[in-house]
């Protein structure tokens, strides 16, 4: 039967599909201003950035926004040490309905604020003098977390479910918008042996804004030695907003003024129109002291001891009095600090290896070595004084040069597994009634067989005529055949 063109026009357009509608808001976002975005993933424009008909005007409503930077060890950069996290709704910006406040503390005061500290690193402090690292956290509550958790948590940020009465996005993925100042670096770092994440892992991620780059869209500043160079988090603060920016490089502190400026370069035009009694100083200093007082997070752990690893107390006036051995320590007892045996056995029970700063030293000269190698530069000198190998070092030491840091280990020694057919371990499970039990069949047996076809081309029928040689090694390729029932698996 032939179907007019008449009828085909009248039918009704499918529906988007959740695809469609991503790649519909993905498209949008990419081709505006990134300070637009942000103002309306905040909840902040009136009028959408996409069309009326669009398929992703059902999804902005459920953006979140996500400001992240991270920090490591100055010592090894491999080493995170803490991550901060902002986050905000488009929900929280709608309910202000218009009343930002001055330089947007009302919205920046609906903003959630997370510092947290990794447990496996919480034992290594900043070197440098004019920083004080994780402790010093100017905004909400430090809480210490795993590697692990702090996986679990970034799942829980990033990968939302929308919750809706409209069926067209109800159970989809909540759009999440990425804010950073110089974001490529910290997305480096989340790569990194230990937390082993990647931000885009739950297709979520709609769009990224580099705080840098919002500078350079809006001309907010120039460098007048290279007008291509990005600016500092310090300058950005210090320089174009005129606040100071105090215990730099500590995670939340870095993601909050980069929240705070991010919004304001984004109502720049609106705050030039506007003349507020406060200056932005007094905006930062009091949303310092109002995250500290109202917002209170549930994630890890308040304590965490860098003696023996316990999360219920701290050991920061030596108060731990838990029994702990360092196993590297006492392996490597002719580095470790103390002048008698009786200093160095109290030197050894005195934290747990997990928290040794002599293999952390260690490490960090070991990257070094390498960095130094793959770049064909000189070797640093080393090992640093004090410092040694954790407890499962196979290489060679003590080292002479730090030439014998490229050595590469030896394997671990072999050892035999042990057999199922010995008495200390069962053979097979019992099998459960009425459960099916599916055996894995090698495929390795098919490639002598077609090797065996190869050689010897047997004429169809020829095998009824076979010798009792034949028919012997017939008979046992079959046996084997039925043996071969996968338990080598």
């Amino acid at each position: 039967m032939l179907v007019s063109w008449a009828a085909v026009a009248s039918c009704p357009t499918p529906p988007p599909t959740p695809t469609d509608r991503y790649e519909a808001l993905i498209s949008t976002y990419e081709a505006k201003p990134l300070r637009l975005v942000l103002l309306e993933v905040l909840g902040l424009l009136g009028t959408p950035l996409c069309g009326e008909h669009s398929p992703a005007l059902p999804l902005i409503e459920h953006c979140v926004v996500v400001c992240v930077d991270t920090e490591a060890w100055t010592t090894n950069t491999d080493e995170m040490t803490e991550i901060g996290l902002v986050v905000a709704e488009y929900a929280d910006g709608k309910k202000l309905n218009g009343d930002l406040g001055q330089y947007a503390e009302n919205v920046l005061k609906k903003m959630k604020y997370h510092h947290l500290r990794i447990c496996e690193n919480a034992h290594l402090r900043t070197n440098a003098d004019w920083m004080r690292g994780p402790e010093g956290n100017r905004f909400g509550e430090s809480r210490f977390v795993t590697f692990a958790e702090a996986r679990s948590i970034l799942d829980e940020v990033l990968n939302q479910t929308i919750t809706s009465d409209n069926p067209a996005v109800a159970g989809l993925k909540r759009p999440i918008v990425l804010i950073g100042h110089a974001l490529a670096h910290d997305k480096d770092n989340v790569r990194k042996t230990g937390l082993n994440y990647d931000f885009k892992q739950h297709g979520s991620v709609v769009k990224e804004i580099d705080t840098q780059k919002v500078v350079k869209e809006t001309l907010a500043w120039i460098d007048p030695r290279c007008a291509n160079n990005d600016i500092g988090l310090d300058t950005l603060c210090e320089k174009v907003f005129g606040f100071a920016h105090d215990d730099p490089h500590t995670a939340l502190n870095d993601a909050a003024r980069t929240v705070i400026c991010a919004v304001n370069l984004a109502l720049r035009n609106w705050t030039r129109n506007n003349r507020f009694e406060k200056t932005v100083q007094e905006v930062a200093l009091e949303l310092e002291q109002y995250t500290q007082n109202t917002f209170e997070s549930n994630w890890g752990t308040k304590l965490c001891c860098t003696r023996c690893g316990g999360r219920d107390h701290s050991n920061t006036q030596n108060e731990c009095a838990t029994p702990v051995h360092c196993a590297a320590c006492e392996r490597f007892h002719e580095t470790t600090d103390g002048n008698s045996e009786v200093d160095k056995k109290e030197h050894m029970s005195s934290h747990i290896e997990q928290y040794c700063l002599a293999v952390a030293e260690f490490n960090a000269w070991k990257r070094r070595v390498n960095d130094a190698h793959r770049k064909r530069n000189s070797l640093p000198a080393g090992p640093p004084p004090g410092s040694h190998p954790p407890s499962k070092w196979r290489g060679r030491w003590p080292m002479k040069s730090p030439s014998d840091m490229l050595v590469p280990e030896p394997p671990p020694p072999f050892v035999r597994p042990v057999l199922a057919t010995q008495g200390d371990v069962p053979a097979t499970s019992a099998p459960v009634p009425g459960v099916r039990r599916i055996v894995f069949q090698s495929t390795g047996r098919q490639r002598p067989e077609k090797a065996r076809g190869i050689r010897k081309q047997v004429p169809r029928g020829a095998d009824r005529n076979l010798g009792d040689g034949d028919q012997a090694a017939k008979k046992k390729t079959r046996a084997e055949d039925v043996a071969w029932n996968g338990t080598a698996w």
